[in-house]
């Protein structure tokens, strides 16, 4: 089998007849302006594929606009972890024209008689895929690194036996932490690290490659995140006992073959993020308060048609509003599903977090909203009472990945979910 890197967690394998492109992303800002690639100036069509496999709805493994756009051919197939619950990918592909194929969660789907790819959910959002061809085989993790327990990394290898190559995600892909704040950014980082870890230990592969990290926080309302990334230097320097192959964008590797790039590879990644300074940044648009009122109640009729939200507010307690501070409009706003958004005097000191009316509005255009906004960080946390906001947008989040109240999720999964905040503050 063969590599061929492409940009992000996007790469092709092939064995001699079969070449499958894994969650393209070649180039654009995404998550609300909030992210970019390390290195964007590839061609968006320019490689022979003849399948495409999505990981999952993040917009740096699916941008829907190079399908909708016919840039990757509806004569490619789509191929999917098998989603029992949710068929909202598989139906979006096929209503487009794409041939869709499940990998199912107890076998292979073979895609000749030499190469199979066998796979699983990760919690009921994200997927990870094995390829294997011949005596080969090849494990792409991409985001998928946060394993409650050992056992579960442990499955993952019994399912799949010895693994030639891993690929994995080796930085932050989220908020981690507030301006000035350096202490968080070393507790998220000992995360990931322990974390791949773990994984290393247990599926103990012949090679690694890392990916899926080749990003930068892009907005002037973020762009401070980067000082505490993990850069690629940070993984090698952390984990130079394995066996590590860097690449870059256009490298092919047969696997097993000798590979003498990574000198040249980091110092390429390494310039590349070097150069970020002098890249520029998207600005904050401001959305009036008239706006950000009508995006509530379409927010609020989106919930209150997927939710018993009668019974809802019969059985929740504490179910305080949201105190938000807008930072361009310098109002605070309380925020509550179950009533409205208005004005609130509210000191800045005092509210749950701080963050733009354009991020404000992206939260309730889209029951995604709240998943980019932790991603994507333009937003400052009152540590203590962000999660007021999170039981706020809880639902419409649930809602997203195909669960709803009172038949798939409980009220524990509202009021005792911890925020990424809290995870890594405390």
């Amino acid at each position: 089998m063969k590599i061929k890197f492409i940009n992000h967690a996007c790469f092709i394998v092939e064995n001699n007849s079969k070449k499958v492109m894994c969650d393209p992303w070649f180039k654009g800002s995404i998550f609300d302006n909030g992210w970019s690639l390390l290195e964007d100036r590839l061609s968006e069509c320019d490689y022979d594929y003849d399948h495409v496999w999505i990981s999952h709805e993040h917009p740096d493994h699916f941008r829907p606009g190079l399908f909708c756009d016919n840039k990757i051919s509806n004569q490619k197939k789509i191929i999917l972890q098998s989603r029992p619950k949710d068929k909202k990918l598989h139906n979006w592909f096929e209503n487009r024209g794409y041939d869709v194929l499940e990998i199912p969660d107890d076998g292979y789907l073979y895609m000749d008689n030499n190469f199979k790819l066998c796979g699983d959910l990760n919690y009921d959002f994200d997927s990870w895929v094995c390829f294997k061809s011949g005596n080969k085989t090849i494990l792409n993790l991409n985001d998928c690194i946060s394993f409650k327990t050992d056992s579960e990394i442990q499955e993952i290898k019994n399912k799949v036996g010895d693994i030639d190559v891993l690929l994995a995600q080796f930085s932050f892909a989220n908020w981690t932490g507030n301006r000035g704040d350096n202490k968080t950014p070393q507790r998220a980082k000992k995360i990931i690290f322990n974390n791949l870890e773990r994984i290393f230990n247990i599926i103990k592969p012949k090679y690694i490659i890392p990916f899926a990290s080749f990003v930068y926080f892009s907005h002037e309302e973020n762009f401070y995140l980067n000082d505490n990334s993990i850069k690629i230097d940070d993984f090698i320097n952390y984990f130079s006992k394995e066996k590590i192959i860097v690449m870059k964008p256009e490298d092919q590797w047969e696997i097993s073959d000798p590979w003498e790039h990574n000198d040249r590879n980091i110092s390429f990644w390494r310039s590349r993020f070097d150069n970020i300074n002098k890249k520029s940044l998207t600005k904050t648009k401001t959305v009036g308060v008239t706006e950000l009122k009508k995006s509530f109640q379409v927010m609020k009729q989106r919930i209150y048609k997927n939710n018993n939200m009668s019974l809802f507010s019969l059985k929740v307690n504490d179910f305080k509003p949201s105190i938000i501070f807008l930072t361009d409009l310098n109002k605070s706003f309380s925020f509550n599903i179950l009533g409205e958004l208005k004005e609130a005097k509210t000191t800045q000191k005092e509210c749950d977090l701080l963050m733009s009316s354009e991020s404000l509005l992206n939260v309730m255009k889209n029951s995604w909203g709240f998943g980019t906004l932790m991603v994507n960080g333009r937003f400052q946390a009152n540590y203590k009472n962000f999660n007021n906001f999170v039981k706020q947008t809880r639902l419409d989040y649930m809602n997203n990945i195909g669960k709803y109240f009172p038949e798939s999720i409980k009220i524990k999964d509202i009021t005792n979910s911890p925020s990424l905040v809290n995870k890594l503050v405390g």
